[in-house]
């Protein structure tokens, strides 16, 4: 179980450390870093920070971005476990 929450956290960080540096640069207009196609796969990834950001500011943000790896974690979390059982 360990093992299987440790994978997930780090699978979800590596999809959401990018798609949390797009939300800073659609924030602080800094300009594009990533191509069109990156941004639009990133989308589900700072989606809920966005929609906080814009309503409540960057800390709402950020609090967005920490709720969506929450959700991306026990997702992964999920098949992993699903993947496991089916596996016996």
């Amino acid at each position: 179980m360990t093992r299987r929450l440790t994978i997930s956290i780090l699978l979800s960080f590596i999809y959401w450390f990018p798609a949390t540096i797009v939300l800073h640069d659609i924030i602080t207009d800094d300009g594009i870093v990533f191509s069109n196609w990156i941004d639009t796969f990133l989308m589900p990834g700072y989606i809920l920070g966005l929609i906080l950001g814009l309503v409540g500011g960057n800390f709402a943000a950020i609090i967005g971005q920490v709720i969506t790896l929450a959700i991306i974690s026990a997702i992964i979390f999920g098949l992993l476990s699903r993947y496991k059982r089916d596996k016996k």
